[in-house]
């Protein structure tokens, strides 16, 4: 697990907790997010060290999830890295010092306990792009298709809408050259 209590912590105040661990949080990650089909074992290491009353938590995880594809939904191995440092803080604590700093700021909900592992969770369903596509998929541009229907990408629809837009929409441009000076006589 990657919880600690504070007065764990309290041994390490002069220098970091470091961690390095392997963690199984394939259940936990599936839970959590329906599209997740699976999670490697998890590899985390970091350091926690007190600074000024505010935990900060400095980790690194990688796992390889399985996802499906935004396309066919072919199940697809992503490998995922995330380096992330987070600052939790105790629920009293005055934090207008961090105004200006890009960490995420936790407030402790339970000021006992450190849970560093929602937070690798947090980040590695963040970390999922919005397009995932199989190896074929991304080599070939393979798109989806059905009877009567296919998928197209954004430059062949902008191909296609460039070729209509080029061509009369008037109803009565078809009947241009129907009628003739010699049908009025």
């Amino acid at each position: 697990m990657l919880k600690w209590s504070v007065e764990e912590l309290q041994k390490y105040r002069r220098k970091p907790l470091k961690f390095d661990t392997t963690v199984d949080l394939n259940t936990s990650l599936r839970e959590r997010d329906n599209e997740i089909k699976a999670a490697t074992p998890v590899h985390v290491s970091g350091y926690i060290k007190l600074d000024q009353n505010v935990y900060v938590v400095s980790f690194k995880a990688t796992t390889t999830l399985t996802v499906p594809s935004t396309r066919s939904l072919t199940p697809v191995d992503l490998p995922t890295s995330i380096a992330e440092t987070e600052i939790f803080a105790p629920a009293d604590e005055d934090l207008t010092r961090f105004a200006d700093d890009d960490r995420a700021i936790m407030v402790m909900e339970d000021d006992d306990v450190i849970d560093v592992q929602k937070a690798v969770e947090d980040y590695l369903i963040l970390s999922i792009p919005t397009q995932v596509l199989t190896p074929a998929e991304r080599d070939e541009d393979i798109m989806p298709s059905g009877q009567g229907w296919e998928v197209i990408s954004e430059q062949d629809y902008a191909n296609q809408k460039e070729q209509n837009d080029e061509q009369p929409h008037n109803a009565f441009a078809q009947l241009k050259g129907m009628f003739t000076e010699d049908d009025d006589k």
